[in-house]
């Protein structure tokens, strides 16, 4: 399903960059990117995720070439394929809980799918949430927006970028316990980007999880 190869990404006026090691995901595998701080796990989910181009190498997905598409070609594809769930969550904060929820399918000029938002709310927990703004959620009921954002229009793929970042145990806990039960449910397999081993641990147990190191840059 998700497959790359020679990435590699580099920065004007600098003399280092970052190369990546070729992986690939298949349809029911989990991967968990692993590395400390500075190995380029964030942008390495930027490459797979089509937000950055990359500086050399390939990124396929589904059968389709990166390279090959323009960039609203690739908005197009990502909103298809994928969901992201970033480490900055970037929810609207002039819009109401239901209105960024509303985004993924307006943003290419669709109607929202009413039933299957109202699932998703009630199966996140949110449906006591919607008239509210971002300002007036819990870090944890933020990250259970853009949670449900990101499953909006039922992806293959989701990628999680360090998603315990600014969550406590407890919380973290529960985000994994939902990720994984919602990715059993629905058929989507997680890309999950981490140097916590709180995600390690709660992650383990899913079936067709597998491990890709990154070393820190030179």
């Amino acid at each position: 399903m998700l497959r790359w190869s020679g990435l590699a990404l580099r920065y004007p006026q600098r003399a280092e960059g970052l190369q990546f090691a070729d992986g690939e995901l298949h349809a029911g595998e989990h991967l968990l990117l692993r590395g400390p701080s500075g190995s380029g796990k964030s942008s390495l989910i930027a490459l797979l995720a089509g937000l950055r181009r990359a500086s050399a190498g390939e990124v396929w997905l589904a059968g389709r070439s990166l390279s090959a598409l323009s960039n609203p070609a690739i908005d197009a594809w990502r909103g298809e394929v994928l969901g992201v769930l970033p480490q900055r969550l970037h929810l609207i904060e002039g819009l109401s809980v239901r209105e960024n929820l509303e985004l993924p399918w307006l943003a290419v000029g669709r109607p929202p799918e009413t039933a299957r938002l109202g699932h998703l709310c009630e199966r996140l927990g949110l449906e006591g949430l919607q008239k509210r703004l971002p300002s007036q959620l819990s870090v944890g009921q933020m990250q259970r927006v853009a949670l449900a954002r990101a499953l909006a229009r039922g992806p293959r793929l989701l990628l999680l970028d360090e998603p315990s970042s600014s969550l406590d145990d407890a919380a973290t806990a529960a985000l994994l316990q939902l990720v994984s039960e919602l990715a059993q449910e629905q058929g989507v397999s997680l890309l999950v980007a981490t140097h916590d081993a709180r995600v390690v641990q709660g992650l383990a147990t899913l079936p067709g999880l597998k491990t890709l190191q990154l070393e820190p840059a030179c």
